[in-house]
C-alpha cells in the first residue's frame, strides 16, 4: 500500500516545507530577518528593531510591506504575512 506519491523512495515534502525553501531562496537574509520582526498583527517597528531605511524600502519594493497606520510603523502585506508564515512553519 502506498502512502502517497514517492520520489526516489522518499515521500513528497510537505507544501509548507516547499514554501519555506522558496522564501529562503528568494529573499536575502536581511529581508527574512526584517519579516521576522513583525508582531502577531503584522506590524513592523523599524526604529525599535534597528531596521535600516534601505531595507524597509527593499521590502516595500518587493510588495512585502507597506507604510503602517501611523508614522514609524510598517505593516506586512498579504504576501509578507504569507512569507513570514512559511518561514515560521514546521
Amino acid at each position: 500500500m502506498l502512502d502517497g506519491p514517492r520520489l526516489g523512495g522518499a515521500s513528497m515534502p510537505k507544501p509548507q516545507y516547499c514554501a519555506r525553501i522558496h522564501v529562503q531562496a528568494t529573499l536575502s537574509q536581511d529581508q527574512i530577518l526584517c519579516l521576522l520582526t513583525a508582531d502577531a498583527d503584522g506590524d513592523v517597528y523599524p526604529e525599535s528593531a534597528e531596521i535600516p531605511v534601505w531595507l524597509v524600502g527593499e521590502c516595500e519594493d518587493l510588495g512585502l510591506m507597506t507604510p503602517g497606520h501611523f508614522p514609524g510603523v510598517c505593516r506586512l502585506t498579504a504576501d509578507g504575512r504569507d512569507a513570514r508564515a512559511a518561514l515560521l512553519s514546521d
